[in-house]
């Protein structure tokens, strides 16, 4: 949650349409027409409607951590993905171990 998820850095924006980058062709830049930013085509930046920043291969927006998920954070999110369920699974082994043993204790009370 802490990542950045891939905001390009502030070199990507320009200032009166000046591009600065000599050595890419026009036709290989794309300008966000929202954030007014300028990117080559090759880091495939989105812009995200929810947090309204630009971010390099962008795949969704969480509503969990409140935060995109891009090109810096995937990784963490898989990983937080991974622990939340293995928290669920253990949650739901002890609940169910703790009810048959609470059935067992029961079955030896009554006789």
């Amino acid at each position: 949650m802490l990542i950045n998820p891939g905001i390009p850095s502030r070199e990507y924006y320009i200032n009166n349409l000046e591009v600065k980058f000599s050595d890419i062709p026009p036709s290989e830049l794309i300008k966000c027409n929202k954030c007014n930013i300028v990117t080559p085509r090759s880091l495939n930046v989105e812009h995200c409607e929810i947090c309204g920043v630009c971010v390099m291969e962008h795949d969704h927006h969480c509503q969990w951590t409140g935060k995109c998920v891009g090109k810096y954070n995937l990784i963490a999110f898989n990983c937080f993905i991974i622990c939340t369920y293995a928290y669920i699974v253990m949650c739901f082994v002890t609940f169910l171990s703790f009810f048959k043993k609470l059935e067992r204790m029961n079955k030896i009370q009554i006789k």
